[in-house]
């Protein structure tokens, strides 16, 4: 009686089904992989940064050195360009300011740059009065020569017009002198002999 033959299977059989498995496995690796990854924009990404407006205009500007000149410091933020106006400059004076720039001391700041210009007391008091926390850098051959805080005088001569509409110096043509007091800073018409706080004074700066 003749045995039935086994049947041969192919050499190749086994290890056939092992690379199909290795095969799916990595598949599922794949999809796996590929579904707790972020997917990351670029295009969008890239476009929403250029349409976001920068915090703080003045960060990362580069203001020009100047050789000889000024330059007021840690003014407060928003008046460098009323101080430009107080300044009273010719057309031929150059200036360059900076607004809400970033500082360590005081978390906002303006600068004012003045080339070739140099400040007398008057002009220094009116910066002094509409910035309390300004400082002075008198540059001379690209050095500075001098940084100071700027006082408050005890005497303020032309700096205010008085406030009072009835004062004399509102009638004619006489400078103005104002007695100062401070904490809290308070001014004193030599003439009508009122007494201003500081916002009236702010106002009245000339």
């Amino acid at each position: 009686m003749k045995r039935a033959s086994k049947q041969t299977r192919p050499k190749n059989a086994h290890a056939s089904r092992l690379n199909t498995r290795k095969t799916t496995r990595t598949k599922r690796a794949r999809k796996n992989a590929s579904a707790q990854t972020p997917v990351h924009n670029s295009k969008r990404s890239r476009k929403t940064a250029s349409a976001t407006p920068t915090k703080n205009p003045a960060q990362g500007m580069r203001l020009t050195p100047i050789t000889n000149g000024t330059a007021l410091d840690h003014l407060s933020p928003g008046t460098a360009p009323r101080v430009i106006a107080l300044l009273n400059l010719d057309d031929r004076t150059r200036f360059t300011l900076a607004v809400n720039a970033d500082s360590k001391r005081h978390g906002k700041k303006d600068l004012v740059f003045l080339e070739n210009k140099f400040l007398n007391p008057t002009e220094l008091a009116k910066v002094a009065f509409l910035s309390p926390n300004a400082t002075l850098n008198v540059i001379r051959n690209g050095q500075i020569e001098l940084k100071t805080h700027i006082e408050r005088p005890a005497l303020a001569q032309g700096v205010f017009r008085c406030p009072n509409p009835n004062c004399i110096t509102n009638a004619e043509k006489t400078p103005t002198r104002f007695g100062i007091a401070e904490r809290p800073l308070r001014a004193r018409c030599h003439y009508c002999e009122r007494e201003f706080n500081r916002a009236e004074l702010e106002h009245a700066l000339i």
